[in-house]
This record gives structure tokens, C-alpha cells and sequence, in this order.
């Protein structure tokens, strides 16, 4: 697993040599941004037309899938713009051949989001359920008997993991699908720690290589910045400076594996261009 593939790390933002998606990944989006840009206009200009019932239910299903693939489409788009721009940045030389480049991933990122919003209002002109992302909450099993305590043994009431809280989760709730609010009070660099579920393995500490799932958010617009999902599998990288941005060096030290862990990064601990939040689940240290 190669850390150049995750945002949170230096080399991701700040050296974009080496781009984290393929061209191949690149030309998959084009295709996907074109081919519903085409078959949306194309619904657009006969949306009058007398479809059947059976046109009816195969829209249901084909426009939510429809946004779902431009949403996705957008994130390597945006992806590519980036690594275009960073690329320009280290070698301004390079700002008259990549500028055409850069402003047809611009456009094409835009329509990709702009297809993503139409896919999801025709789903709703024909009869589709409304989408609303739901919050994540920790899974529960009715059928699981509730595990016996020892009286003689007195709980923590601040422990986080104390399980006579019924506020607290049995298991990892899954990350975020959308940009959550982090609870806590900041730190003087105004980093907040947030912990969701406290695992029971190893503790992380500065120095370590670690493996994780995450997903990162933009304050300014709740976007998604970046995630395991999108990249298909979990970061391993070392929790030092030079690895990881600040926010994530001193944000995750402490976390043991298994648990999750929500963070408010400032700008500063992070790219100086934004305020993030992500969520970090630890898989293990190897």
C-alpha cells in the first residue's frame, strides 16, 4: 500500500509528481461524465413523451445509479485537476502545455456534478424514492444477550467503552457518508479529538506504521475529499511529520485498534486551504 495514494499525507497534496489515479481511471470518468451528459439532454428534450410503465421503473432504477457513477466521476476529475495544478505549481514551465488539460478537467468535473444533480431529479420526476443520506449509527444485534457484569467490580462513569452506558456502541460504527459535525472542545491549535468507539488492541503512538480506513471532508462545502473507498483499500503509513500532516500525527496517537476516531483539522495542521474533518478507523499496527 503506498501512502503517495492518501490525501492526509504530504506527498499527496504538496508533491503531486506522481498522480494517485490512472490515466485509465481518468478516461473511465470522462466516458461516464459524457455518456450522461448525452442521455440526459436527451431525456431533458422528451420528457414530455408518453413513456410506459415500464420506461417508468427502469428509470427508477438506472438515474440513481446514474448519479451515483457521476458523483464518483467527480472525485477523480477533481482528483486529476489537483494533481495538473501541483504539477504546474513545482514547474511553472509546464503551465502552457498542462493549462488546456487542467481546464477540461475543470469543465468536465463541473458537468459530472451537474449530471449527478439532474440524474437525481428525473429519478424523483419518475417515481424513485428521495435519496436523503442517512447518519450512521452503531449497529445493534436484538438477538445478542447482554453481557453480565460483575458487581463486585465498580465501573468508570468517564470510562468511554463502560458497558452499562447504553449511549455507548457495542461495536465500530461504519465511517461517515456524509461530513459530520465533531464534538469536543479544540485544542490551542484548534485540532478537536473525537473518539466514536475505543478499540481493545495495540495503542498507536508516534513512530508507529499504522493501517486504516478513513474519509476526509471539506468544511467549506461538506464535499468528500478523499477515502479508503474511493482509493479501494486502507492506508498503511508511518505516524511521523514528513509521513502524515500534523492533524493526523497529533491526532491519532492514543487510538487503539479497532476503534474510530473523528478529527476537526484547522488548515494549518492540514494544506492551508481548508479546515477538514475526517473520520479514522485503526486496523492494525503492524
Amino acid at each position: 500500500m503506498n501512502p503517495t495514494r492518501f490525501r492526509p499525507t504530504l506527498t499527496a497534496l504538496e508533491d503531486r509528481r506522481n498522480p494517485a489515479i490512472s490515466p485509465a481511471q481518468v478516461f473511465q470518468a470522462q466516458q461516464t461524465m459524457a455518456f450522461s451528459q448525452a442521455g440526459l439532454e436527451n431525456l431533458a428534450a422528451n420528457q414530455n413523451y408518453p413513456f410506459d410503465q415500464t420506461f417508468y421503473q427502469l428509470f427508477q432504477q438506472v438515474l440513481p445509479s446514474m448519479a451515483d457513477s457521476n458523483r464518483a466521476a467527480e472525485f477523480v476529475l477533481a482528483e486529476w485537476q489537483l494533481a495538473l495544478q501541483s504539477a504546474v505549481a513545482a514547474n511553472p514551465a509546464l503551465g502552457e502545455i498542462l493549462g488546456p488539460y487542467i481546464d477540461q478537467a475543470v469543465n468536465d468535473r463541473v458537468q459530472a456534478g451537474v449530471n449527478a444533480v439532474y440524474a437525481d431529479f428525473y429519478a424523483l420526476r419518475f417515481g424513485a424514492p428521495p435519496r436523503t443520506p442517512a447518519t450512521p449509527t452503531p449497529p445493534t444485534n436484538p438477538d445478542q444477550p447482554a453481557t453480565p457484569t460483575d458487581p463486585a467490580a465498580p465501573t468508570d462513569p468517564t470510562d468511554p467503552t463502560d458497558p452499562t452506558d447504553p449511549t455507548q456502541p457495542t461495536e465500530a460504527p461504519p465511517l461517515s457518508t456524509t461530513i459530520p459535525t465533531v464534538n469536543g472542545t479544540p485544542a490551542a491549535n484548534g485540532l478537536i479529538i473525537e473518539d466514536l468507539f475505543v478499540g481493545s488492541g495495540a495503542t498507536a503512538a508516534v513512530g508507529n506504521t499504522i493501517t486504516f480506513d478513513y474519509i476526509g471532508f471539506k468544511v467549506s462545502d461538506g464535499s468528500v475529499l478523499d477515502s479508503s473507498q474511493i482509493q479501494g483499500q486502507p492506508l498503511q503509513a508511518v505516524l511521523q511529520t514528513g509521513s502524515l500532516i500534523q492533524g493526523f500525527v497529533q491526532g491519532v496517537p492514543g487510538m487503539k485498534v479497532g476503534g474510530v476516531r473523528r478529527l476537526y483539522i484547522p488548515s494549518a495542521l492540514a494544506y492551508n486551504n481548508g479546515d477538514l474533518v475526517f473520520e479514522v478507523k485503526l486496523n492494525s499496527i503492524p
